[in-house]
């Protein structure tokens, strides 16, 4: 899902928060600002700002693509494929970098945990089965 962080910088704004589980495969997707670091308003980068993934504090040669999404506001994608350098049980961290008036910031974007299993069918499995035990013995 999208999840918008305001980064703690003066020119690229967002926080790292806690480590997020993404299932092999699947994509993540970020929002982060940037701002005039004389006046603090939204401002666009001087030129489009750059990601970047580390696995276990290596960067990674996948550059995910950050689109302007409005003025100082901007969103990533992270797909989470193989084919893209991910693996199974492996830990990623995720920050950018974006230049602003001249003056360049950097924040983290977040931590990652790839797991080989599907998350969310995982789920609705143990969901759907407590609902079933639940029907089955007149809680519900």
């Amino acid at each position: 899902g999208a999840v918008y962080h305001p980064l703690r910088s003066h020119v690229l704004h967002g926080i790292g928060g806690d480590m997020s589980p993404v299932s092999l495969g699947d994509s993540v997707t970020r929002y982060f600002s940037t701002s005039s670091v004389s006046t603090g308003a939204s401002a666009n980068a001087d030129s489009t700002p750059v990601v970047t993934v580390a696995e276990d504090g290596t960067d990674m040669a996948y550059t995910p693509t950050v689109t302007n999404v409005a003025t100082g506001l901007y969103k990533v994608q992270l797909d989470c494929t193989t084919g893209n350098g991910f693996q199974a049980g492996r830990r990623y961290n995720v920050y950018g970098a974006a230049t602003v008036g001249g003056v360049t910031g950097r924040a983290g974007l977040g931590e990652y945990e790839v797991m080989a299993l599907d998350i969310n069918a995982a789920l609705d499995v143990a969901v759907g089965s407590r609902l079933s035990l639940n029907q089955f013995v007149g809680l519900s």
